[in-house]
């Protein structure tokens, strides 16, 4: 059993991993996306690309994209101090990855080494991460997008200088 248990934490420790990368991976994609470009096409394809060069147990996992990959907008709620994802909703500006071992999922099952003797061969193990792509702003102005009350969509602020000397590359561009 605590070889099954240990490798049940070392998937997930795995999994967790890969889930992180391609939230990131897929939620700098909005950075780069044109003014009216649908950036999902290029997160959908980076999300892939980091779930599958981070091995779990030594194999390439995949993602069901129609089920492990979310898109939706995250929002700072001032109040509590906290972030919330909700998915579906536009503009988009958030991902949410799942990276799992399952029945339904195309990576199967994860299979367990000495628990059939209690008659269970496989188990279900997974992780997801939820990251979002907050745009430098150049004034306080620009940033805040309400939503309601006590709910606000927030990016970081720049004072339009990165510190080279030269306009390039500045917030202010």
């Amino acid at each position: 059993i605590t070889v099954d248990v240990g490798t049940m934490y070392n998937a997930r420790s795995d999994m967790q991993r890969a889930a992180d990368s391609a939230a990131l991976a897929a939620a700098s994609e909005f950075a780069y996306a044109a003014d009216g470009e649908d950036a999902t096409v290029a997160a959908t394809a980076a999300a892939e690309d980091f779930v599958a060069r981070n091995p779990v147990l030594g194999r390439t996992m995949y993602l069901n994209t129609d089920t492990d990959l979310i898109f939706g907008r995250a929002y700072y709620d001032k109040v509590a101090n906290t972030y919330s994802f909700v998915p579906g909703d536009t503009p988009t500006n958030a991902v949410k990855i799942t990276v799992r071992h399952a029945e339904d999922s195309p990576n199967g099952p994860l299979p367990l080494h000495f628990a059939g003797v209690f008659g269970k061969s496989v188990t279900d193990v997974s992780a997801d991460s939820v990251a979002m792509f907050v745009p430098t702003c150049y004034e306080e102005g620009d940033c805040y997008d309400e939503d309601t009350e006590d709910s606000t969509v927030m990016c970081h602020y720049s004072n339009g200088d990165d510190g080279d000397d030269t306009d390039s590359g500045d917030s202010a561009d």
